[in-house]
Protein backbone atom coordinates (compact mmCIF):
# COMPACT_ATOMS: atom_id res chain seq x y z
CA UNK A 1 0.00 0.00 0.00
CA UNK A 2 2.08 2.67 -1.61
CA UNK A 3 -0.94 5.76 0.78
CA UNK A 4 -4.43 5.67 2.17
CA UNK A 5 -6.18 7.33 -1.06
CA UNK A 6 -9.06 4.79 -1.03
CA UNK A 7 -13.07 5.71 -1.32
CA UNK A 8 -13.18 6.62 2.33
CA UNK A 9 -10.42 9.25 2.72
CA UNK A 10 -11.75 10.94 -0.88
CA UNK A 11 -15.18 11.46 1.32
CA UNK A 12 -13.80 12.50 4.20
CA UNK A 13 -11.70 15.65 1.97
CA UNK A 14 -15.19 16.54 0.89
CA UNK A 15 -16.66 16.38 3.89
CA UNK A 16 -13.47 18.92 5.16
CA UNK A 17 -14.28 21.00 2.12
CA UNK A 18 -18.07 20.80 3.48
CA UNK A 19 -16.92 22.43 6.72
CA UNK A 20 -14.77 25.27 5.51
CA UNK A 21 -17.54 26.01 3.42
CA UNK A 22 -20.29 26.54 6.50
CA UNK A 23 -17.75 28.04 8.51
CA UNK A 24 -16.84 30.77 5.79
CA UNK A 25 -20.57 31.52 5.08
CA UNK A 26 -21.51 32.12 8.61
CA UNK A 27 -18.93 34.73 8.64
CA UNK A 28 -18.95 35.86 5.73
CA UNK A 29 -21.19 39.22 6.84
CA UNK A 30 -17.97 40.69 8.35
CA UNK A 31 -15.80 40.72 4.52
CA UNK A 32 -12.07 40.99 4.60
CA UNK A 33 -11.49 37.71 4.60
CA UNK A 34 -7.79 36.65 3.10
CA UNK A 35 -6.30 33.70 2.41
CA UNK A 36 -3.54 32.95 4.68
CA UNK A 37 -2.91 31.99 8.35
CA UNK A 38 -2.81 34.58 10.83
CA UNK A 39 0.64 35.01 13.04
CA UNK A 40 0.40 35.17 16.33
CA UNK A 41 0.74 38.49 17.05
CA UNK A 42 -2.17 39.23 15.01
CA UNK A 43 -4.63 36.91 16.50
CA UNK A 44 -3.52 37.51 20.71
CA UNK A 45 -5.98 40.21 21.96
CA UNK A 46 -4.96 43.28 24.22
CA UNK A 47 -1.07 43.18 22.93
CA UNK A 48 0.07 45.95 21.28
CA UNK A 49 1.24 45.59 18.09
CA UNK A 50 4.86 46.18 17.93
CA UNK A 51 5.21 44.40 21.52
CA UNK A 52 3.32 41.01 19.75
CA UNK A 53 5.35 41.60 16.50
CA UNK A 54 8.79 41.66 18.52
CA UNK A 55 7.40 38.25 20.87
CA UNK A 56 6.67 37.07 16.99
CA UNK A 57 9.85 37.68 15.70
CA UNK A 58 11.69 35.69 18.59
CA UNK A 59 9.72 32.99 19.38
CA UNK A 60 8.22 31.60 16.08
CA UNK A 61 10.67 30.61 13.35
CA UNK A 62 10.90 27.24 11.47
CA UNK A 63 13.76 25.76 13.37
CA UNK A 64 12.39 26.53 16.71
CA UNK A 65 11.32 22.61 16.85
CA UNK A 66 14.79 21.56 15.54
CA UNK A 67 15.85 23.94 18.29
CA UNK A 68 13.89 22.10 20.75
CA UNK A 69 15.14 18.36 19.24
CA UNK A 70 18.71 19.47 18.80
CA UNK A 71 18.95 20.54 22.88
CA UNK A 72 17.35 17.71 23.70
CA UNK A 73 19.51 15.19 21.67
CA UNK A 74 22.35 16.88 23.18
CA UNK A 75 21.78 16.17 26.65
CA UNK A 76 20.45 13.01 26.13
CA UNK A 77 21.64 10.91 29.10
CA UNK A 78 19.99 7.55 26.63
CA UNK A 79 22.83 8.63 23.97
CA UNK A 80 25.43 8.59 26.41
CA UNK A 81 24.09 5.07 27.54
CA UNK A 82 23.80 4.13 23.86
CA UNK A 83 27.19 5.03 23.27
CA UNK A 84 28.44 3.06 25.83
CA UNK A 85 26.22 0.17 25.26
CA UNK A 86 27.27 -0.69 21.82
CA UNK A 87 31.23 -0.28 23.13
CA UNK A 88 30.78 -2.60 25.65
CA UNK A 89 29.16 -5.19 23.59
CA UNK A 90 31.95 -4.74 20.89
CA UNK A 91 34.12 -5.44 23.51
CA UNK A 92 32.21 -8.73 24.61
CA UNK A 93 32.15 -9.79 21.27
CA UNK A 94 35.54 -9.46 20.16
CA UNK A 95 36.31 -11.23 23.33
CA UNK A 96 33.86 -14.07 22.74
CA UNK A 97 35.19 -14.26 19.44
CA UNK A 98 38.46 -14.59 19.87
CA UNK A 99 37.50 -17.00 22.86
CA UNK A 100 36.07 -19.28 21.13
CA UNK A 101 38.28 -19.03 18.38
CA UNK A 102 41.63 -20.22 20.15
CA UNK A 103 43.36 -20.32 23.04
CA UNK A 104 47.10 -20.18 23.84
CA UNK A 105 48.92 -21.02 26.91
CA UNK A 106 52.63 -21.02 27.14
CA UNK A 107 54.78 -21.25 30.34
CA UNK A 108 58.52 -20.88 31.08
CA UNK A 109 57.73 -24.42 33.31
CA UNK A 110 59.71 -23.95 37.05
CA UNK A 111 62.45 -24.33 38.91
CA UNK A 112 62.89 -26.53 41.94
CA UNK A 113 65.46 -27.92 44.15
CA UNK A 114 65.24 -30.65 45.93
CA UNK A 115 66.64 -32.02 48.85
CA UNK A 116 65.81 -35.41 47.77
CA UNK A 117 68.33 -35.88 45.36
CA UNK A 118 67.21 -33.43 42.57
CA UNK A 119 68.90 -30.50 42.74
CA UNK A 120 67.59 -28.68 39.63
CA UNK A 121 64.57 -29.46 37.73
CA UNK A 122 63.01 -27.16 34.72
CA UNK A 123 59.89 -27.51 33.11
CA UNK A 124 58.48 -25.57 30.12
CA UNK A 125 55.09 -26.37 28.45
CA UNK A 126 52.64 -24.84 26.00
CA UNK A 127 49.14 -25.62 24.80
CA UNK A 128 47.04 -24.79 21.89
CA UNK A 129 43.34 -25.03 21.67
CA UNK A 130 40.43 -24.34 19.12
CA UNK A 131 37.63 -24.69 20.25
CA UNK A 132 35.17 -23.97 17.78
CA UNK A 133 36.77 -26.21 15.76
CA UNK A 134 35.41 -29.43 17.28
CA UNK A 135 37.47 -28.40 20.52
CA UNK A 136 40.70 -29.50 19.16
CA UNK A 137 43.66 -29.25 21.77
CA UNK A 138 47.33 -29.92 21.68
CA UNK A 139 49.84 -30.31 24.25
CA UNK A 140 53.40 -29.95 24.42
CA UNK A 141 55.57 -30.18 28.10
CA UNK A 142 59.41 -31.31 28.60
CA UNK A 143 61.05 -31.51 32.35
CA UNK A 144 64.99 -31.39 32.52
CA UNK A 145 66.43 -31.87 35.44
CA UNK A 146 69.68 -32.12 36.86
CA UNK A 147 70.47 -34.78 39.38
CA UNK A 148 73.23 -34.26 42.17
CA UNK A 149 76.84 -34.85 41.27
CA UNK A 150 76.34 -33.93 37.42
CA UNK A 151 77.90 -30.56 38.14
CA UNK A 152 80.91 -32.26 39.66
CA UNK A 153 82.17 -31.34 42.90
CA UNK A 154 82.66 -27.53 41.66
CA UNK A 155 78.85 -26.85 41.27
CA UNK A 156 80.41 -25.79 37.69
CA UNK A 157 77.95 -25.75 34.55
CA UNK A 158 77.18 -28.66 32.38
CA UNK A 159 79.55 -32.07 32.54
CA UNK A 160 82.45 -32.77 33.45
CA UNK A 161 83.73 -34.79 37.01
CA UNK A 162 80.10 -35.26 37.95
CA UNK A 163 78.33 -38.82 38.87
CA UNK A 164 75.23 -38.02 36.74
CA UNK A 165 73.44 -37.19 33.20
CA UNK A 166 71.03 -34.47 32.83
CA UNK A 167 67.45 -36.34 32.30
CA UNK A 168 64.91 -35.11 30.49
CA UNK A 169 60.76 -36.46 29.34
CA UNK A 170 58.57 -35.38 26.87
CA UNK A 171 55.26 -35.48 27.18
CA UNK A 172 53.20 -34.56 23.98
CA UNK A 173 49.39 -34.95 23.27
CA UNK A 174 46.18 -33.77 21.05
CA UNK A 175 42.28 -34.59 21.31
CA UNK A 176 39.39 -34.13 19.28
CA UNK A 177 35.58 -34.13 19.94
CA UNK A 178 34.21 -36.59 17.50
CA UNK A 179 30.60 -35.86 18.85
CA UNK A 180 29.97 -32.94 22.02
CA UNK A 181 28.19 -30.09 22.71
CA UNK A 182 31.63 -27.95 23.05
CA UNK A 183 31.41 -26.22 19.38
CA UNK A 184 27.74 -25.88 19.76
CA UNK A 185 28.02 -23.99 22.81
CA UNK A 186 31.10 -21.74 21.59
CA UNK A 187 29.08 -21.01 18.03
CA UNK A 188 25.60 -20.05 20.31
CA UNK A 189 28.08 -17.68 22.71
CA UNK A 190 29.36 -16.00 19.27
CA UNK A 191 25.66 -15.50 17.84
CA UNK A 192 24.65 -14.50 21.27
CA UNK A 193 27.29 -11.69 21.42
CA UNK A 194 26.90 -10.56 17.94
CA UNK A 195 22.95 -10.45 18.15
CA UNK A 196 23.51 -7.88 21.54
CA UNK A 197 26.28 -5.81 19.62
CA UNK A 198 23.86 -5.62 16.58
CA UNK A 199 20.87 -4.49 18.73
CA UNK A 200 23.07 -2.21 20.61
CA UNK A 201 24.24 -0.61 16.96
CA UNK A 202 20.67 -0.81 16.44
CA UNK A 203 19.98 1.39 19.48
CA UNK A 204 22.28 4.06 18.81
CA UNK A 205 21.41 4.62 15.02
CA UNK A 206 17.77 5.04 16.51
CA UNK A 207 18.87 7.56 19.09
CA UNK A 208 17.81 10.79 17.65
CA UNK A 209 14.92 9.24 16.65
CA UNK A 210 13.79 7.92 19.80
CA UNK A 211 14.80 11.27 21.16
CA UNK A 212 12.77 13.09 18.76
CA UNK A 213 9.67 10.88 19.98
CA UNK A 214 10.29 11.95 23.57
CA UNK A 215 10.06 15.77 22.66
CA UNK A 216 6.99 15.09 20.46
CA UNK A 217 5.05 13.20 23.27
CA UNK A 218 5.62 15.34 25.50
CA UNK A 219 5.00 18.44 23.17
CA UNK A 220 1.75 16.31 22.81
CA UNK A 221 1.02 16.15 26.34
CA UNK A 222 1.49 20.04 27.16
CA UNK A 223 -0.59 20.81 23.88
CA UNK A 224 -3.59 18.85 25.13
CA UNK A 225 -3.05 20.15 28.53
CA UNK A 226 -3.06 23.32 26.81
CA UNK A 227 -6.66 22.70 24.88
CA UNK A 228 -7.61 21.48 28.34
CA UNK A 229 -7.68 24.32 30.13
CA UNK A 230 -8.84 26.54 26.97
CA UNK A 231 -11.97 24.36 27.01
CA UNK A 232 -12.38 24.71 31.03
CA UNK A 233 -11.83 28.43 30.83
CA UNK A 234 -14.44 28.58 27.93
CA UNK A 235 -16.93 26.41 30.33
CA UNK A 236 -16.12 28.68 33.19
CA UNK A 237 -16.89 31.75 31.44
CA UNK A 238 -20.39 30.11 30.04
CA UNK A 239 -20.85 28.72 33.68
CA UNK A 240 -20.31 32.06 34.98
CA UNK A 241 -22.62 34.35 32.48
CA UNK A 242 -25.31 31.80 33.35
CA UNK A 243 -25.36 32.45 36.83
CA UNK A 244 -24.93 36.51 36.45
CA UNK A 245 -28.23 35.46 33.55
CA UNK A 246 -30.14 33.94 36.83
CA UNK A 247 -29.45 37.02 38.58
CA UNK A 248 -30.75 39.70 36.15
CA UNK A 249 -33.42 37.51 36.18
CA UNK A 250 -34.34 38.17 39.94
CA UNK A 251 -33.53 34.95 41.28
CA UNK A 252 -32.32 35.46 44.95
CA UNK A 253 -29.61 33.45 46.16
CA UNK A 254 -31.52 31.14 48.34
CA UNK A 255 -33.62 29.81 45.07
CA UNK A 256 -33.10 26.43 43.74
CA UNK A 257 -32.43 28.01 40.28
CA UNK A 258 -29.33 30.16 41.30
CA UNK A 259 -27.93 28.27 43.72
CA UNK A 260 -27.88 25.55 40.84
CA UNK A 261 -26.36 27.61 38.88
CA UNK A 262 -23.71 29.01 41.73
CA UNK A 263 -22.65 25.04 41.92
CA UNK A 264 -22.33 24.59 38.24
CA UNK A 265 -20.13 27.88 38.47
CA UNK A 266 -18.35 26.77 41.30
CA UNK A 267 -17.75 23.33 39.42
CA UNK A 268 -16.31 25.04 36.52
CA UNK A 269 -14.42 27.07 38.42
CA UNK A 270 -12.44 24.04 40.03
CA UNK A 271 -12.31 22.00 37.18
CA UNK A 272 -10.22 25.28 35.51
CA UNK A 273 -7.90 24.96 38.82
CA UNK A 274 -7.08 21.64 38.14
CA UNK A 275 -6.80 22.12 34.14
CA UNK A 276 -4.56 25.16 35.12
CA UNK A 277 -2.24 23.54 37.22
CA UNK A 278 -1.76 20.32 34.83
CA UNK A 279 -0.69 22.67 32.04
CA UNK A 280 1.43 24.81 34.36
CA UNK A 281 3.58 21.43 35.51
CA UNK A 282 3.55 20.09 31.66
CA UNK A 283 4.72 23.61 30.63
CA UNK A 284 7.34 23.59 32.89
CA UNK A 285 8.87 20.52 32.23
CA UNK A 286 8.69 21.03 28.67
CA UNK A 287 10.62 24.43 29.12
CA UNK A 288 13.28 22.90 31.05
CA UNK A 289 13.68 19.97 28.65
CA UNK A 290 13.62 22.33 25.94
CA UNK A 291 16.00 25.00 27.23
CA UNK A 292 13.92 27.67 26.34
CA UNK A 293 12.58 30.58 28.28
CA UNK A 294 10.62 30.03 30.76
CA UNK A 295 7.30 32.59 30.79
CA UNK A 296 5.12 33.98 33.22
CA UNK A 297 2.46 35.68 31.54
CA UNK A 298 -0.58 33.11 29.99
CA UNK A 299 -0.55 35.32 26.81
CA UNK A 300 3.23 35.36 26.30
CA UNK A 301 3.28 31.54 26.87
CA UNK A 302 -0.01 30.90 24.35
CA UNK A 303 2.56 33.18 21.33
CA UNK A 304 5.23 30.72 22.37
CA UNK A 305 2.67 27.57 22.03
CA UNK A 306 1.42 28.88 18.70
CA UNK A 307 4.71 29.84 17.32
CA UNK A 308 5.78 26.15 18.16
CA UNK A 309 3.00 24.86 17.19
CA UNK A 310 3.88 26.69 13.48
CA UNK A 311 6.95 25.38 13.30
CA UNK A 312 6.26 21.84 13.61
CA UNK A 313 6.77 20.26 10.04
CA UNK A 314 4.60 18.89 7.90
CA UNK A 315 5.87 15.59 6.89
CA UNK A 316 4.76 13.06 4.26
CA UNK A 317 4.16 9.70 5.87
CA UNK A 318 6.73 6.74 5.30
CA UNK A 319 5.24 3.75 3.35
CA UNK A 320 3.53 0.74 4.82
CA UNK A 321 4.42 -1.14 2.09
CA UNK A 322 7.41 -2.80 4.30
CA UNK A 323 5.97 -2.79 7.33
CA UNK A 324 6.10 -6.78 7.18
CA UNK A 325 6.53 -9.67 9.69
CA UNK A 326 9.61 -10.49 8.21
CA UNK A 327 10.55 -7.19 8.68
CA UNK A 328 9.23 -6.34 12.00
CA UNK A 329 12.31 -5.57 14.55
CA UNK A 330 10.05 -6.26 17.51
CA UNK A 331 9.25 -9.47 16.28
CA UNK A 332 12.86 -10.37 14.54
CA UNK A 333 14.05 -9.96 18.70
CA UNK A 334 11.11 -12.07 19.88
CA UNK A 335 11.73 -14.68 17.76
CA UNK A 336 15.75 -14.98 18.22
CA UNK A 337 15.23 -14.55 22.17
CA UNK A 338 12.63 -17.95 21.73
CA UNK A 339 15.61 -19.32 19.47
CA UNK A 340 18.03 -18.59 21.84
CA UNK A 341 16.55 -19.83 25.19
CA UNK A 342 15.93 -23.07 23.49
CA UNK A 343 19.63 -23.65 21.85
CA UNK A 344 21.08 -22.94 25.45
CA UNK A 345 18.24 -25.74 26.73
CA UNK A 346 19.95 -28.23 24.19
CA UNK A 347 22.94 -27.50 24.54
CA UNK A 348 22.89 -27.45 28.16
CA UNK A 349 20.85 -31.24 28.40
CA UNK A 350 23.46 -32.59 25.50
CA UNK A 351 23.15 -36.29 25.51
CA UNK A 352 26.02 -37.65 24.43
CA UNK A 353 29.87 -36.76 24.39
CA UNK A 354 32.95 -39.19 22.40
CA UNK A 355 36.28 -37.86 22.40
CA UNK A 356 39.84 -39.12 21.53
CA UNK A 357 42.69 -38.33 23.16
CA UNK A 358 46.74 -39.10 22.52
CA UNK A 359 50.05 -38.98 24.26
CA UNK A 360 53.37 -39.10 23.45
CA UNK A 361 56.31 -39.70 25.58
CA UNK A 362 59.86 -40.14 24.51
CA UNK A 363 58.68 -44.35 25.25
CA UNK A 364 55.16 -45.07 24.14
CA UNK A 365 52.12 -43.94 22.31
CA UNK A 366 49.05 -43.70 24.67
CA UNK A 367 45.29 -43.32 22.97
CA UNK A 368 42.37 -42.93 24.91
CA UNK A 369 38.75 -42.80 23.30
CA UNK A 370 36.02 -41.92 25.85
CA UNK A 371 31.99 -41.32 25.79
CA UNK A 372 29.36 -40.09 28.41
CA UNK A 373 26.28 -40.51 28.22
CA UNK A 374 23.74 -39.76 31.23
CA UNK A 375 24.66 -41.36 33.93
CA UNK A 376 27.57 -43.88 32.76
CA UNK A 377 30.98 -42.50 31.24
CA UNK A 378 33.60 -45.38 29.54
CA UNK A 379 37.18 -45.06 29.25
CA UNK A 380 39.20 -47.13 27.31
CA UNK A 381 43.06 -46.63 27.03
CA UNK A 382 45.78 -48.36 25.13
CA UNK A 383 49.66 -47.76 25.09
CA UNK A 384 52.26 -48.35 22.29
CA UNK A 385 55.93 -48.72 22.26
CA UNK A 386 57.62 -47.12 19.69
CA UNK A 387 58.96 -50.61 18.90
CA UNK A 388 55.66 -52.15 18.09
CA UNK A 389 55.12 -53.93 21.04
CA UNK A 390 51.69 -53.36 23.08
CA UNK A 391 52.55 -52.29 26.62
CA UNK A 392 49.20 -51.43 28.61
CA UNK A 393 45.33 -51.69 27.54
CA UNK A 394 42.91 -50.55 30.09
CA UNK A 395 39.75 -48.96 30.73
CA UNK A 396 37.12 -47.41 33.31
CA UNK A 397 33.52 -47.48 34.21
CA UNK A 398 32.09 -44.44 35.90
CA UNK A 399 28.13 -44.86 36.89
CA UNK A 400 26.11 -42.43 38.82
CA UNK A 401 22.73 -44.04 39.14
CA UNK A 402 20.14 -41.10 39.94
CA UNK A 403 22.20 -39.01 36.57
CA UNK A 404 19.63 -41.33 34.52
CA UNK A 405 16.75 -39.70 36.41
CA UNK A 406 17.99 -36.32 36.39
CA UNK A 407 18.27 -36.45 32.37
CA UNK A 408 14.72 -37.34 32.14
CA UNK A 409 13.51 -34.66 34.38
CA UNK A 410 15.68 -32.33 32.47
CA UNK A 411 14.61 -33.35 29.15
CA UNK A 412 10.68 -33.16 30.13
CA UNK A 413 11.52 -29.57 31.25
CA UNK A 414 13.05 -28.67 27.95
CA UNK A 415 10.11 -29.97 26.41
CA UNK A 416 7.59 -28.00 27.89
CA UNK A 417 9.91 -25.01 27.59
CA UNK A 418 10.11 -25.09 24.18
CA UNK A 419 6.38 -25.63 23.99
CA UNK A 420 5.96 -22.68 26.44
CA UNK A 421 8.44 -20.17 24.48
CA UNK A 422 6.58 -21.28 21.31
CA UNK A 423 3.59 -20.24 22.40
CA UNK A 424 4.31 -17.14 23.87
CA UNK A 425 6.18 -16.37 20.08
CA UNK A 426 3.14 -17.12 18.70
CA UNK A 427 0.92 -14.59 20.85
CA UNK A 428 3.97 -12.09 20.28
CA UNK A 429 3.62 -12.52 16.50
CA UNK A 430 -0.15 -12.03 15.93
CA UNK A 431 0.05 -9.21 18.44
CA UNK A 432 2.78 -8.14 15.51
CA UNK A 433 1.19 -9.10 12.90
CA UNK A 434 -2.27 -7.16 14.05
CA UNK A 435 -0.15 -3.83 14.81
CA UNK A 436 1.23 -4.24 11.11
CA UNK A 437 -2.69 -4.80 9.71
CA UNK A 438 -3.53 -1.30 11.57
CA UNK A 439 -1.06 0.29 9.79
CA UNK A 440 -2.39 1.35 6.45
CA UNK A 441 -5.73 2.84 8.69
CA UNK A 442 -3.90 4.22 11.15
CA UNK A 443 -2.05 6.28 8.39
CA UNK A 444 -5.22 6.89 7.06
CA UNK A 445 -6.52 8.58 9.74
CA UNK A 446 -3.53 10.79 10.71
CA UNK A 447 -3.96 12.22 7.22
CA UNK A 448 -7.69 12.63 7.67
CA UNK A 449 -6.68 14.34 11.25
CA UNK A 450 -3.88 16.67 9.23
CA UNK A 451 -6.75 17.64 6.39
CA UNK A 452 -9.78 18.69 8.93
CA UNK A 453 -7.08 20.27 11.05
CA UNK A 454 -5.10 22.22 8.55
CA UNK A 455 -8.89 22.71 6.73
CA UNK A 456 -10.64 24.45 10.04
CA UNK A 457 -6.85 26.57 11.10
CA UNK A 458 -7.06 28.08 7.16
CA UNK A 459 -11.06 28.26 7.91
CA UNK A 460 -10.55 30.26 12.00
CA UNK A 461 -7.56 31.98 10.35
CA UNK A 462 -9.99 33.70 7.67
CA UNK A 463 -12.81 34.25 10.57
CA UNK A 464 -10.51 35.59 12.67
CA UNK A 465 -9.27 38.13 10.40
CA UNK A 466 -12.16 39.29 9.12
CA UNK A 467 -13.87 39.62 13.12
CA UNK A 468 -10.54 41.75 14.21
CA UNK A 469 -11.07 43.96 11.38
CA UNK A 470 -15.11 43.86 12.68
CA UNK A 471 -13.67 44.71 16.22
CA UNK A 472 -11.83 47.75 14.76
CA UNK A 473 -14.59 48.94 12.79
CA UNK A 474 -16.93 48.70 16.29
CA UNK A 475 -19.32 46.21 14.26
CA UNK A 476 -18.40 43.34 16.98
CA UNK A 477 -17.23 43.15 20.91
CA UNK A 478 -14.10 42.17 22.13
CA UNK A 479 -16.17 38.64 23.60
CA UNK A 480 -17.44 37.93 20.28
CA UNK A 481 -13.19 38.49 18.76
CA UNK A 482 -11.87 36.52 22.11
CA UNK A 483 -14.50 33.41 20.84
CA UNK A 484 -13.03 33.25 17.26
CA UNK A 485 -9.44 33.49 18.26
CA UNK A 486 -9.75 30.88 20.86
CA UNK A 487 -11.40 28.55 18.11
CA UNK A 488 -8.08 29.71 15.84
CA UNK A 489 -5.86 28.73 19.09
CA UNK A 490 -6.69 25.33 19.06
CA UNK A 491 -7.41 24.67 15.40
CA UNK A 492 -3.49 25.74 15.21
CA UNK A 493 -2.90 23.58 18.14
CA UNK A 494 -4.91 20.96 16.69
CA UNK A 495 -3.30 20.75 13.22
CA UNK A 496 0.04 20.57 15.49
CA UNK A 497 -0.80 17.68 17.07
CA UNK A 498 -1.84 15.86 13.96
CA UNK A 499 1.89 16.73 12.45
CA UNK A 500 3.25 15.05 15.54
CA UNK A 501 1.35 11.92 15.48
CA UNK A 502 2.26 11.77 11.30
CA UNK A 503 5.96 12.76 12.95
CA UNK A 504 5.40 9.81 15.46
CA UNK A 505 4.06 6.99 12.84
CA UNK A 506 7.28 8.06 10.87
CA UNK A 507 9.47 7.20 13.73
CA UNK A 508 7.45 4.23 14.82
CA UNK A 509 7.99 2.83 10.70
CA UNK A 510 11.78 3.38 10.76
CA UNK A 511 13.00 2.46 14.21
CA UNK A 512 9.98 -0.69 14.46
CA UNK A 513 11.09 -2.07 10.38
CA UNK A 514 14.54 -2.84 9.11
CA UNK A 515 13.68 -0.80 6.46
CA UNK A 516 11.09 2.04 5.26
CA UNK A 517 10.53 4.33 2.25
CA UNK A 518 8.81 7.49 1.81
CA UNK A 519 5.27 7.85 1.01
CA UNK A 520 3.86 10.06 -2.16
Amino acid sequence: MSGPRGGSYGKRRAAVRVFAGSVLWHHAVLGGMGGAALTASELTPGAPPAASARAAAQETGTDLYQRVVRYRLQRSTAAAQAVRRQTITQSQYDKQRLDSLVRLSIAAGDIAWNADGVKFRITPKASVAFPSFYNLTTHFGMTVTQPNGAAGGGGGGGGGGGGGDWQKTLDAGAGIDLYSSVRRSHVFAVNTKYEALRDAQEALACEPHVSEKQVLEDMRRMLDSYVQLLHAQESFAQKQNAERSVQVAGYTDRSIVYRAAALERERAQDALKVAQDAFDGEYRDFIISAGQEFLEKRADQERFLLALAESVPEMPLVSTEHCEADTSRPLRNAREAADNEREERAVQNFPVALRLDTRFTLDEGTGELSVAFPSVKITSALAIGYTGTLKSIGGSLDWHPFEIRYAHLRGKNQRLHDALGAREYAQKKEQQEKVIADLPQRAEDILWERETARAERDTYAESARAHRKGLDRGVIGARGYAAVHLDYVRAVINLAKANVDALIFNIDARVDFLSSGTQT
